[in-house]
């Protein structure tokens, strides 16, 4: 219901929105190059990720899915989004501001996962953007929430983001 009702509030800012809930590592490739592609010059540009995440070497992945077929971290580079990268594509597009989310710092119960929760790493926020954790850099939180509906970080955002009357 987070991407819902995120997606819903953009609408009605005429933002243009794209929203992919469950999506393998090749459809997550496929729709952000689309994404990114769609930017034009002085766009403003607003990405949020709400999923699992994972930090390595000092760079963050967003993960698909399918993340059962990482076995291990060095297979992130070539099965998980790198966020940094990602980023630095829409940047490159030239859009005049870039509001970058990350709500991807939950914990994680599966043993059977290679990544153990530690948070992601920091991001360098380029010229003309802002970008954003659920939490402190190498924390996770638990996905709770107070509403019923949203998690604690988007109940929150939600309610900073108003219409102009």
């Amino acid at each position: 219901t987070d991407v819902h009702d995120l997606s819903v509030k953009f609408k009605r800012l005429n933002f243009d929105v794209t929203v992919d809930l469950n999506s393998t590592f090749e459809q997550m490739e496929t729709l952000i190059d689309e994404f990114v592609n769609s930017i034009g010059e002085r766009d403003t540009v607003f990405f949020f990720f709400n999923g699992h995440a994972a930090s390595w070497k000092n760079q963050n992945f967003l993960l698909p899915v399918d993340d059962d077929e990482l076995t291990n971290s060095g297979m992130l580079q070539y099965h998980a989004i790198n966020a940094g990268k990602l980023l630095q594509q829409i940047v490159a597009r030239d859009p005049s501001t870039v509001i970058f989310l990350l709500d991807a710092s939950y914990s994680r119960d599966s043993s059977e996962s290679p990544f153990k929760s530690i948070g992601l790493c920091s991001m360098a926020a380029p010229l003309g953007s802002l970008v954003m954790f659920s939490c402190g850099v190498g924390q996770t939180i638990e996905n709770v929430s107070r509403n019923d509906r949203n998690g604690l970080f988007i109940e929150q955002l939600l309610q900073y983001i108003h219409l102009s009357q």
